[in-house]
């Protein structure tokens, strides 16, 4: 049976929304936009848009850390990424987070590239520093559905 069916049937629809689903809503979409990424980074994989040819991508666990994405080809070549969905721009402090979490997970593996895809854009410091580091790239939420209507 499906949850809160009985107020939805009696239409207390808004009553159902504001009290039960609209704080949980981001945790949801959260988990959908990092496929979404996942899928972004397959897509330009096969367009051999990136700097490897990646023979698998997924989420990486390890006790308590988590990397949205790793992706890596044959020679164990590494893309990592981070995906937030959030209501501020994505800052340093991530990049600096998922650099941490490589090296202490992965060591001396080097990275071929870093992705960071954000909902709400980046602050002027990442902006700047992708600028300088083409080893970080940045992709909005606009640029993953600009991509997507123009490979359609």
């Amino acid at each position: 049976m499906f949850p809160n069916t009985s107020l939805l049937e009696l239409q207390a629809t808004e009553q159902v929304y504001q009290k039960m689903i609209a704080r949980d809503i981001n945790i949801h979409v959260s988990q959908i936009f990092e496929g979404v990424c996942r899928n972004h980074i397959m897509k330009l994989n096969i367009q051999n848009q990136l700097p490897i040819f990646a023979i698998h991508s997924g989420r990486w666990w390890h006790k308590r850390e988590e990397i949205d994405i790793v992706a890596f080809d044959s020679e164990k070549k590494y893309i990592f990424g981070e995906c937030k969905w959030r209501n501020e721009p994505m800052d340093i402090r991530t990049l600096s987070q998922l650099q941490s979490k490589t090296e202490k997970n992965f060591g001396d593996i080097i990275s071929e590239k870093i992705f960071l895809f954000s909902k709400s854009g980046y602050t002027n410091e990442l902006l700047q520093y992708a600028l300088k580091n083409k080893l970080v790239q940045l992709v909005d939420l606009k640029d993953i559905v600009l991509r997507s209507i123009k490979n359609a």
